[in-house]
């Protein structure tokens, strides 16, 4: 959960893995590791209507965004949509900023989800960016076909410092990235969780991932 803003978008990115068997250039056999993101990303209505962003008002009545009502976000409808999210998939851990949602996170582990803390900072989310910025190279990222996530991914610009670290950032403030900031949070504890079973690229794929 990116939930920086509370006055324009929150975003709960879903990330799932699976190990396929594939064939690289030279005709060997190899494990890589392919991810599907999808998302919900909550925006209240008076900062669509505030926004200079014109494709705000499309996107939340296609329901690419999920409009909320007020001027602040709507952590409770948040919760209720993690909580239905859990009836259908297995939902490991929440990765959640206690600084910005502390009361959030104490109500998700009330209803029994694992909720794990993940800091802002350089040395968290280096590793998962890198990570995410190959799998989108190497043809190993999968994401929903959402637009406005699509835009959240193209604003991300990466900060680097003289150890070679990352770090996501906008170039300026109308420019969001939370969509993409949340698939960096649930990368960094993908990275650490044990890898799933493989998959034989001779298997029918189908909606569900190991």
């Amino acid at each position: 959960l990116d939930l920086s803003s509370k006055t324009d978008i929150a975003a709960a990115g879903v990330l799932f893995r699976r190990v396929e068997r594939e064939k690289d250039k030279h005709g060997v056999e190899v494990e890589r590791i392919h991810y599907y993101a999808f998302g919900r990303y909550y925006i209240p209505e008076d900062a669509i209507e505030e926004s200079d962003n014109s494709q705000y008002r499309g996107w939340a009545s296609s329901e690419f965004l999920i409009e909320t009502d007020g001027n602040t976000t709507d952590f409770a409808r948040i919760r209720e949509d993690l909580v239905e999210l859990r009836s259908t998939v297995a939902v490991a851990e929440v990765g959640i900023d206690v600084y910005q949602a502390r009361q959030l996170g104490n109500e998700l582990q009330a209803e029994g989800l694992t909720v794990v803390e993940i800091p802002m900072t350089v040395k968290q989310l280096s590793e998962p960016m890198k990570e995410l910025e190959a799998a989108v190279l190497g043809g190993r990222f999968h994401p929903d076909g959402n637009p406005a996530l699509a835009w959240m991914m193209s604003n991300v610009v990466a900060h680097r410092d003289r150890k070679d670290n990352i770090f996501p950032a906008k170039p300026t403030a109308t420019a969001k990235i939370d969509g993409a900031v949340a698939l960096i949070m649930a990368m960094s504890r993908a990275l650490v969780a044990p890898a799933p079973p493989a998959r034989s690229v001779y298997e029918t794929r189908g909606p569900s991932f190991a």
